[in-house]
């Protein structure tokens, strides 16, 4: 309501300003009187409230002035210092009007560039260092609503059933749709012990869910051995603490001499580039990793990679949601010759934005450069198109390749064997981090087992016992669920030696 009256404010100052006008060009000889009013136009101006909630009206009127001025003032003046001067005279009289002021300023500039107010300013710094009181998933802005990229194990939102891929669109009744990605989040994270009802999409249904908010550390992904003899790496965002996993990630392949990495970027958002850049170090051969074209020339810059004796082969696996930094990445992949991108299109965003904190509270993110790859490849609005095409497909239990319970056998923590498999690749489908479905009762199975068993009546203990597995294989039959088919045609090019072949395409 405060925003509605501090806007109809405006448009009657405007009005005021407009009316002033008139009266002093009705006294000339020769004034040029604006076009006429239709017979509904004239109706609605002697309505109570004449034109004050019209915003496309009040332009009008504002421009039909302003081209009265160009055209009979005797002095010069241009459109610009016109406008200009309005503004600046009413945020002069009108300071409480300033956060309108900077909304309209920086909002039409670029869908990337954003004014925050104070709150939104904070919530987006906190989700930057990644830790907050939220209920733990990983969003993007979608057209609908909020996508749920990821869903941190053991979080609120896992525990109440949210899952990757659903859309979330309302937050305790608000409508979340055509928000600001932070503005949206707003409504989400909140006081530590607090409720939120989340409504959102899931294969075009409405589902409803009751979340409490709890103190949030994201981690940026999770790595692991397939295969006996293949990295994977699954990166949900390019924030501060990622190239410790990934680190961390390729030491271990490095124990166990494995050169070919898998690395997952689908639902990648982006994040920090000092992340990127220090990833690429010890993955992209010697060279640059990115170039920054700036408004000025003289500021252009690239980051470079110091890897002078790289030894892994790279798999990145993308979709139409890895973004930013994550296209960077794809990018230095394929134009270092390292790997090949396995997937679909990227997204498209090739510029870089900054954050400049104000003084009065709150703040902007401005895009002030626009990246290119290592071999200057401009994406924005483009993306990275795929070496190997491959998309996921939604499939059916009866459609899925997966293995089969025979429903005598419990599993529990540090069992092996094809049962498990069949366990595991069923909880990687209804959204439990599992990681890669292997055949190895793990303590994520373990968990992950757990936890299906609290939110779903069953005494939870973690070992998956034949109540267990009848439920799981009853919920499975009425879901839908990714194939995970460019994983599977990844790893089949690294076992079939003919990463080499792609390589050759690609260049």
């Amino acid at each position: 309501m405060g925003n509605k009256l501090k806007t109809k404010k405006l448009i009657s100052l405007l009005i005021s300003i407009l009316l002033t006008l008139s009266v002093a060009t009705a006294a000339a000889e020769e004034a040029v009187v604006p076009e006429a009013l239709t017979q509904d136009e004239q109706t609605a101006e002697s309505a109570d409230e004449p034109i004050l909630t019209d915003g496309e009206a009040a332009k009008v009127l504002v421009t039909q002035s302003a081209n009265l001025i160009l055209l009979k003032y005797k002095y010069d003046v241009t459109r610009e210092e016109l406008y200009e001067d309005t503004l600046m005279k009413l945020i002069e009289a009108h300071p409480e009007l300033i956060e309108e002021a900077y909304e309209a300023m920086f909002s039409g500039l670029d869908e990337h560039s954003q004014y925050y107010t104070e709150e939104e300013y904070k919530y987006f710094i906190e989700n930057m260092s990644g830790e907050f009181a939220g209920i733990g998933v990983v969003i993007t802005m979608l057209p609908e609503g909020l996508l749920i990229t990821s869903v941190t194990a053991g979080s609120s939102g896992a525990e109440a059933g949210l899952k990757q891929g659903d859309i979330i669109t309302t937050a305790d009744g608000i409508s979340l749709v055509g928000m600001s990605l932070e503005q949206a989040r707003s409504y989400i994270v909140g006081e530590i012990g607090t409720t939120v009802k989340v409504g959102a999409l899931r294969g075009g249904e409405y589902w409803s869910f009751t979340v409490t908010r709890k103190p949030v550390v994201v981690e940026p992904g999770r790595y692991q051995i397939v295969e006996g003899n293949i990295g994977y790496i699954e990166l949900e965002s390019f924030d501060g603490s990622a190239p410790e996993l990934v680190s961390h990630a390729l030491d271990e392949f490095d124990r166990h001499g494995i050169t070919n990495i898998i690395f997952d970027l689908r639902y990648n958002p982006g994040g920090s580039v000092n992340a990127f850049s220090e990833i690429c170090q010890r993955i992209i051969p010697e060279g640059p990793t990115i170039h920054f074209e700036y408004k000025k020339e003289s500021q252009n810059f690239a980051l470079y990679s110091q890897c002078a004796d790289p030894k892994y082969k790279l798999i990145v696996l993308a979709n139409e949601y890895s973004a930013s930094a994550a296209e960077a990445f794809c990018g230095a992949v394929q134009d270092s010759g390292v790997g090949i991108v396995v997937g679909t299109n990227t997204y498209g965003k090739g510029t870089m934005q900054n954050l400049t904190n104000f003084r009065i509270g709150g703040g902007v993110k401005l895009t002030e450069a626009e990246y290119l790859t290592r071999n200057e490849r401009h994406i924005d609005g483009v993306g990275i198109k795929p070496d190997y095409y491959s998309e996921d497909k939604i499939i059916r239990m009866n459609r899925s390749d997966f293995s089969n319970f025979d429903f005598e056998t419990k599993m529990q923590l540090g069992d092996k064997g094809e049962t498990v498999l069949a366990l595991n690749q069923r909880l990687w489908a209804m959204g439990y981090d599992v990681g890669i479905p292997t055949d190895e009762f793990t303590e994520k199975t373990y968990y992950a087992v757990y936890q299906f068993q609290g939110t779903n009546g069953l005494y939870p203990y973690g070992v998956c016992d034949i109540s267990t597995q009848l439920a799981i294989q009853n919920i499975m039959q009425t879901l839908d669920f990714p194939d995970n088919k460019p994983f599977k045609e990844a790893v089949e090019i690294f076992k079939s030696g003919s990463l080499e072949k792609y390589l050759e395409i690609a260049e």
